[in-house]
């Protein structure tokens, strides 16, 4: 509960650009992780009709790379 009044006071203290550019930032993770899950989803379907294939290698999501150049975007 700590994190969450405290990250609450972070974005709040964001200014005008660091504030529009968190909401990219977590506008692009969230479409990320809903093309993941459908990717998921296929794989599950494709799997069942081609049980010799495998997609294991396809990751996707959002990287701490991201969220480390957020961080850095407050500086």
């Amino acid at each position: 509960k700590e994190y969450v009044a405290n990250f609450e006071k972070f974005v709040r203290l964001l200014n005008k650009e660091e504030l529009i550019a968190y909401r990219a930032f977590m506008k692009k993770r969230e479409l990320a992780q809903k093309a993941a899950k459908e990717a998921k989803t296929d794989e599950s379907s494709d799997e069942e009709s081609d049980p010799g294939s495998s997609n294991e290698d396809e990751v996707s999501g959002a990287s701490t790379e991201d969220e480390e150049q957020m961080s850095s975007e407050e500086d």
